[in-house]
């Protein structure tokens, strides 16, 4: 059975963009949820990857999922489907094979990108999303 990697983002699934401060993980809960218990390793392919220490990246996640966490896409990558970019190099390093990316930002993944769960980033992770990812999680 292969190891599944969540590529996940943070700014429009675990929280509604441009959202109160006190707002911020507000979908974390969701998340955990779905993901607790389950064999999946969870890559952060957010910009905050960025400004943030990693650490305090992987404290905000609960411990029911904290040890999946294990790391984060690599540098920037400038230009059309950025994201997905991204996230290709990581699948490509680490030879991963089944894989789904949580993500608002459609526009940085190619239109046919069937590993693309989509978010609304004016609402965030909602039972939609949540129902795709148990799919795929019990495949």
């Amino acid at each position: 059975m292969q190891v599944k990697f969540l590529y996940l983002d943070f700014d429009g699934v675990l929280h509604p963009n441009f959202c109160d401060k006190k707002q911020l993980f507000c979908h974390l809960p969701k998340l955990t949820k779905v993901l607790e218990g389950c064999d999946v390793n969870i890559v952060i392919s957010s910009s905050w990857r960025f400004q943030e220490s990693p650490d305090w990246l992987i404290e905000l996640f609960p411990p029911a999922i904290q040890d999946s966490v294990i790391g984060f896409t690599g540098d920037a990558h400038i230009g059309r489907h950025a994201r997905w970019h991204e996230i290709m190099a990581h699948v490509s390093t680490n030879r991963v094979v089944d894989w789904r990316a949580l993500d608002d930002a459609v526009n940085e993944f190619p239109a046919d990108c069937s590993q693309l769960i989509a978010c609304n980033g004016n609402v965030g992770i909602t039972d939609i999303q949540q129902a795709a990812l148990l799919h795929w999680l019990n495949e």
